[in-house]
C-alpha cells in the first residue's frame, strides 16, 4: 500500500480530471485500465510495457498526459495477469514466471494455462510439480466454495462444486474430502426433495408432478453413486443411467408444463402447479448439464474426442447458455487441435461440430 500511496500523491493533478471525464464520457476514452491492488482505484489510459515485475502505463486525460511506472505489488493481480499475459508472447521464461505469479496469486487456472503453453514451446520443460499445485490450488478453492455454499444452506451449489473437482481433480489430495461432503450434501438434497414432494401432493394433490419428482430422485441418487465409483467404468455407466433418467423427467416436466400452463387459482394468481413445475424444470435441466458435462470430462480425459463433443453438444441443446457446457467445447476443440484432429473429425469438420 506504501507503493500506491506514492504513486497516487504522484498524479493528485490528474485524479480530479480523471473523475470529470469518467463522470462525462465514461470508460469509452481509454484503451486500458489499470485495477490498483486496493480494487477501489481504477485508472484509465493506455499500457506502455511490462516486464515481470512493473507495468508502465500512460494516462491520457484530455490534452494532457503522465506516462508512470507501476510496480506489480501496486496492481491488482488479475489486471497484472491480463496485461502481462498480452506481453510475454512465446517467451518460455517469462510464460513460466507468469504463471508463478499466477499460483502465487490463487489464480490457478490461470497459472496452469501458462505452464501448458510453455511446456508446448519447449519440450524439454518439467513442470510437473507446477502443474500438480496448480491442480490443488485449484481444488482446494473449489473445495472451499463448496463447504462455503453447504454452510449457507446451498446444497445444489456444493454438490455441483464437489462434483466439479471430482471429475476435474481426481488425483489431489482433496478428492477424498469432496466425495465425502458430495455424499452429505446429497442427503440434504434428497432430504429437501421427499419433504417438498409430501407438501405438494398435501397442497395440490398432482400425482403426476409427484412421480416426475421421484423420477428425478432416481437420477440424482444414479449420479451421486456414479461420482463416488472408483471404477472408471462404473462412473460412466452410472453417468450414463442418470443422463437417461434426468432427460426422461425432462420431457414429463415440459407436457406438465403445457397441461398447467396460465392456470389459475381462487385469487387470480399463478397456480401453484405451473409455478412448481417451472422451478423442478430449471432444476432438472442444470442437473442434467452437470451430468453430460461431467461424462464429456471424462471422455475428453480418455481422448474419446468424439464422445466428448456428443456431451458437450447435448448439454448445449438443453441450454444453449451453458457456460459449463461452453467450456467444456472450448477444451475438446483446444486438445483436439493439439492432436491434429486426426482422431475426430479433421481441420474444419472438427469446427463445423463445434459450431464455429
Amino acid at each position: 500500500m506504501d507503493c500506491w500511496q506514492s504513486k497516487l500523491d504522484d498524479m493528485k493533478h490528474l485524479l480530479p480530471l480523471l473523475a470529470v471525464l469518467a463522470t462525462l464520457q465514461g470508460s469509452s476514452l481509454a484503451a486500458d485500465e489499470l485495477v490498483m491492488c486496493d480494487q477501489e482505484h481504477v485508472i484509465s489510459g493506455e499500457v506502455i510495457s511490462s516486464t515481470a515485475n512493473t507495468v508502465t502505463f500512460k494516462h491520457m486525460v484530455g490534452d494532457l498526459s503522465d506516462t508512470q511506472t507501476y510496480d506489480v505489488m501496486c496492481i491488482d493481480p488479475h489486471t497484472f495477469y491480463r496485461i502481462r499475459a498480452k506481453a510475454v508472447g512465446n517467451d518460455v521464461k517469462a510464460k513460466v514466471e507468469l504463471g508463478r505469479f499466477a499460483a502465487t496469486n490463487g489464480l490457478f487456472t490461470m497459472a496452469r494455462n501458462q505452464y501448458i503453453q510453455a511446456q508446448k514451446l519447449d519440450k524439454s520443460l518439467d513442470l510437473t510439480a507446477e502443474l500438480a499445485a496448480a491442480k490443488l490450488g485449484s481444488a482446494q478453492q473449489l473445495l472451499a466454495k463448496a463447504r462455503a455454499s453447504a454452510e449457507a444452506g446451498k446444497s445444489a451449489e456444493a454438490f455441483r462444486a464437489t462434483a466439479s473437482i471430482i471429475r476435474r481433480f481426481p488425483n489431489t489430495a482433496v478428492v477424498d474430502e469432496a466425495r465425502q461432503l458430495n455424499m452429505r450434501v446429497h442427503e440434504q438434497i434428497v432430504s429437501g426433495r421427499e419433504a417438498k414432494m409430501v407438501e405438494s401432493e398435501a397442497m395440490h394433490k398432482d400425482k403426476d408432478i409427484s412421480r416426475v419428482q421421484r423420477e428425478i430422485h432416481k437420477a440424482s441418487d444414479d449420479y451421486s453413486k456414479a461420482l463416488q465409483a472408483k471404477s472408471g467404468a462404473e462412473t460412466r455407466r452410472g453417468f450414463e443411467k442418470s443422463i437417461k433418467g434426468y432427460g426422461a423427467a425432462l420431457k414429463q416436466l415440459n407436457k406438465l408444463a403445457e397441461k398447467h400452463m396460465g392456470t389459475k387459482d381462487a385469487e387470480g394468481k399463478m397456480a401453484m402447479a405451473e409455478s412448481e413445475i417451472t422451478t423442478i424444470l430449471n432444476e432438472t435441466k442444470a442437473s442434467l448439464i452437470d451430468v453430460h458435462v461431467s461424462l464429456g470430462t471424462i471422455y475428453l480425459a480418455d481422448t474419446n474426442y468424439q464422445a466428448a463433443i456428443k456431451e458437450a453438444n447435448a448439454a448445449i441443446a438443453v441450454d444453449p447458455k451453458s457456460t459449463a457446457a461452453k467450456s467444456l467445447r472450448a477444451r475438446i476443440a483446444t486438445v483436439s487441435a493439439e492432436s491434429g484432429g486426426v482422431s475426430i473429425y479433421g481441420g474444419s469438420a472438427i469446427r463445423a461440430r463445434l459450431g464455429r
